[in-house]
C-alpha cells in the first residue's frame, strides 16, 4: 500500500503543476454539482467544522468559508500552495484519505468532490471518514454516474456506459447510484439524501462543448431544476450527489 501511495502522490503532483483549476467552475457540470452541495450545506446549519478532503485549488473550500470552519486537505502539495494562496485564513495540509491524521470524533461534516471515483479502495475511505466524524456527523460526496437518463436507455439496448472512465483516465470507478449507497450503507451511514444534477451527460460531443459556455448555462440550469422536481428523475444525474448521516449506533450492512 505504501508503493501504491507514493505513486499516486506522483500523479496528483503531476497533473497539479501541469492544470490549474482556476476556470473548473466554468463548466457548467462543476457549477451544478457544487450549487447542490451548497444547498444541502445550507440545511446542516452554520459554523460547522468541515473538512474538504481532496480541496484541490481551494476553489470550493473558498465558498465553504463563508458560513463555516474549513480545513483543506489535498495529496498535491502544489495544490495546497494555491488553496492557500485563494483561502489565507484556513488551514491546509497534505494528507493521505487512507490514513487521516485526525483525532476520531472531530469533524462536523466531511466532503468528498468527485474524490470516490479515483480511490483503490473506496469503502476504506469511507470507514476512515466515519471514524473523525462526530456522532451526528455528515458526509457529502458527489462522483459521475451511470443513473442518469442516457445510460438507462442505452443499458436496454444492451449498451455497457463507459464515459465516466474516458472524461478522466484517473477515474478507477464508475458507479451506479446503488453502488454507492451500499458503500455508505457498509461504512455505516445512513443515507440523508440524494439529488441529481446535470441530467443530460455532459461528455457528449456538442452537449460537452456547450457546457463550457458561461452564457448558456441558465438553459441546462432551467433544464435540471424542472427534471429535478420529478418524483421519478430527481434522483438520477450524470452527477450524483450524495449525503449521508454517521449512525452511531452501530454499523448497518447490506444484505
Amino acid at each position: 500500500m505504501k508503493d501504491v501511495t507514493i505513486k499516486r502522490k506522483e500523479t496528483y503532483e503531476r497533473m497539479a503543476v501541469d492544470f490549474k483549476q482556476d476556470r473548473q467552475l466554468t463548466g457548467y457540470h462543476h457549477f451544478r454539482r457544487l450549487e447542490i452541495i451548497l444547498s444541502l450545506l445550507n440545511k446542516l446549519g452554520e459554523n460547522l467544522l468541515i473538512l474538504d478532503a481532496g480541496c484541490g485549488d481551494g476553489l470550493q473550500m473558498e465558498l465553504y468559508s463563508q458560513s463555516h470552519r474549513v480545513v483543506g486537505m489535498d495529496i498535491a502539495f502544489t495544490r495546497l500552495k494555491r488553496a492557500k494562496e485563494r483561502v489565507k485564513k484556513n488551514a491546509v495540509f497534505q494528507g493521505d484519505l487512507f490514513k487521516l491524521p485526525l483525532k476520531e470524533g472531530r469533524c462536523d461534516l466531511v466532503i468528498l468532490g468527485e474524490v470516490l471515483e479515483h480511490l483503490e479502495e473506496p469503502e476504506v475511505v469511507l470507514r476512515e471518514i466515519y471514524r473523525i466524524l462526530k456522532p451526528s456527523g455528515h458526509i457529502i460526496l458527489d462522483t459521475p454516474s451511470q443513473s442518469n437518463i442516457v445510460d438507462i436507455i442505452l443499458k436496454l439496448f444492451g449498451i455497457k456506459p463507459q464515459w465516466g472512465y474516458k472524461v478522466d483516465t484517473t477515474h478507477l470507478w464508475f458507479f451506479t447510484m446503488n453502488q454507492v449507497v451500499a458503500l455508505l450503507k457498509n461504512a455505516g451511514y445512513t443515507i440523508a439524501k440524494i439529488k441529481g444534477g446535470s441530467f443530460i451527460r455532459y461528455d457528449l460531443p456538442i452537449i460537452h462543448h456547450c457546457t463550457w459556455v458561461k452564457k448558456r448555462r441558465w438553459v441546462y440550469r432551467l433544464f435540471d431544476c424542472t427534471v429535478g422536481k420529478l418524483p421519478l428523475l430527481k434522483r438520477l444525474g450524470a452527477i450524483q450527489v450524495f449525503m449521508a448521516k454517521k449512525v452511531s449506533t452501530g454499523r448497518c450492512t447490506v444484505g
